[in-house]
């Protein structure tokens, strides 16, 4: 007698899929997409991320200055307040900035920036949101929005 089991679950092509996509985009997490909210402190820029255990981590070595020309170029009014800064390794609509990996430096990862031809330097918590460097990064500024729960 030969049993024959079909199972056929829908979430099972769509787990699959997720799966699939993370390894592809180099991902720690299940976001192909994410989002962090920088603000000034001290005279740069930092961002919190509860989630890593990131508290006033800075943009330093380059990449304050691409933040910088980020926000002047999207026309965030009161930036230093807070903006959200979307990032991903795979292009998503409406990205403005693209970074092309250069190299590993002093633990962290070298970028160059060709729409306002910076190199900067992202630290090692670059590796709390990629298993390793991605070889790309896209990236957009926007004005935070504040909800009202």
């Amino acid at each position: 007698m030969i049993l024959t089991y079909y199972y056929t679950a829908p979430s099972i092509k769509q787990t699959i899929k997720q799966i699939l996509n993370m390894k592809l985009n180099n991902c720690k997490n299940e976001n192909a997409i994410q989002i962090l909210m920088p603000y000034e402190f001290a005279g740069g820029w930092v961002f919190d991320d509860e989630a890593t255990g990131l508290v006033r981590e800075a943009f330093v070595c380059g990449m304050d200055d691409v933040l910088t020309e980020m926000v002047q170029r999207a026309g965030i009014k009161d930036a230093g307040s807070g903006f959200r800064l979307t990032f991903s390794p795979t292009p998503f609509p409406n990205y403005t900035h693209s970074f092309e990996w250069l190299r590993p430096e002093m633990g962290g990862n070298t970028y160059y920036c060709p729409e306002n031809e910076i190199t900067g330097w992202l630290c090692p918590a670059l590796l709390k949101y990629f298993k390793e460097a991605p070889k790309k990064l896209y990236a957009r500024a926007d004005a935070a929005v504040s909800c009202a729960v």
